[in-house]
């Protein structure tokens, strides 16, 4: 039987720690974020009324899926009315769907 020296032992444990952080670290996707997505647009200015939180939520997640089920951000874009498109699809993609950014 083959026994590691305690000190040998603590070295692997260091190194098996090491590179699982590194792993997780490098690898952790980015995740959508709804109160964020909320605050950006507020923060651009977009007028969240007459629409609740809830629908804007609802709707974004709605079309994060176009997106990733292959429609076009162009497309995507073309059905926003209550904002500026252009703007709204920079919040959708960075805060609810970052994994459509290409």
């Amino acid at each position: 039987m083959d026994v590691a020296s305690p000190g040998m032992s603590a070295i692997l444990r260091g190194a098996a720690a090491a590179i699982a952080a590194v792993a997780l670290l490098s690898t952790a996707p980015a995740h959508a974020d709804d109160q964020s997505y909320l605050d950006d647009l507020r923060a651009h200015g977009a007028p969240l009324k007459p629409w609740t939180e809830g629908e804007w939520v609802s709707e974004g997640h709605k079309m994060c899926n176009e997106l990733r089920h292959g429609v076009s951000p162009a497309n995507v874009a073309a059905e926003v009315t209550q904002t500026d498109p252009a703007m709204f699809m920079d919040v959708l993609q960075h805060q609810l769907c970052p994994d459509t950014l290409r």
